[in-house]
């Protein structure tokens, strides 16, 4: 790169936004039955509740013994038009007993998966120790801060799990205040980038004249 090149360059990074502190990009519900959700039941003997507990947030298995069920929920989130994501971070509340029995997991990738809750970033609602204790409204955390292939996207995927896996019993097992947050950067727009681009070249014409 010549010496034009860098001196543009650098007017035009200092012309343009800087990444910005976190914003919440998105507060997700299950309003409408979950209608903004794709969802997929690969076994709905124990029936999903949207609004579980009137809760908007809250999604899950509401008490039923005598039958099992496991969902998988995904939903895509878009970057507010005219920015892209980094540092992206999703945080939620997951209720449960152990991953295989009873559970909600929470998840979040860069690309479509089929439903199936094999993201890049997820956890488990509540993986509990021996000694059989409930867990309820764990704190569920991904982060993707610094991950490149999280960095200046304009979208991802967030996915849910819910697991009713034993007949019989019943424990908590939903996931509820999901939010995305991110570092927003404006794309710049084509005339933004020309007058970027005259900008430098009009500077760099006033240093070559004084240096003449």
């Amino acid at each position: 790169m010549n010496r034009m090149q860098l001196l543009i360059s650098a007017v035009g990074v200092g012309l343009l936004p800087s990444l910005g502190s976190a914003a919440l990009v998105a507060s997700l519900d299950f309003t409408n039955n979950g209608s903004a959700w794709n969802i997929v039941a690969n076994n709905n003997a124990a029936p999903l509740t949207f609004e579980l507990g009137g809760d908007p947030t809250n999604v899950g298995v509401a008490n039923i013994t005598n039958a099992a069920g496991q969902y998988n929920l995904n939903q895509q989130v878009f970057a507010p038009a005219g920015f892209t994501m980094s540092n992206i971070r999703v945080e939620a509340l997951g209720s449960g007993y152990s991953s295989w029995v009873m559970d909600g997991r929470l998840g979040f990738d860069d690309q479509f998966r089929a439903f199936a809750l094999q993201n890049a970033y997820s956890i488990q609602g509540a993986e509990t120790p021996q000694g059989g204790t409930v867990n309820v409204d764990v704190p569920l955390v991904l982060d993707a801060s610094g991950d490149p292939d999280f960095t200046g996207i304009t979208s991802i995927y967030v996915g849910v799990e819910i697991v009713k896996g034993l007949p019989g019993v019943w424990t908590d097992n939903n996931v509820r205040q999901i939010k995305v947050y991110a570092d927003l950067t404006p794309v710049p727009e084509p005339s933004s980038m020309a007058l970027v681009l005259a900008g430098g070249s009009v500077l760099l014409g006033r240093i070559r004249r004084r240096h003449v």
